[in-house]
């Protein structure tokens, strides 16, 4: 193979990497969302007991 091709593979495997980085931080962001929003809702609660 050549060089050329080989950095090309590799500059796809890279942006493929960065893609999913950047999937995983949106997952995470929404899980963090859910979370807050569920210790709201047991704040809420457990005010009320």
């Amino acid at each position: 193979m050549r060089l050329k091709d080989e950095v090309n593979t590799i500059r796809q495997q890279a942006n493929t990497l960065r893609n999913e980085a950047e999937a995983l931080t949106n997952e995470v962001d929404s899980l963090k969302t859910e979370l807050f929003k569920c210790d709201m809702m047991l704040e809420s609660f457990e005010g009320t007991r």
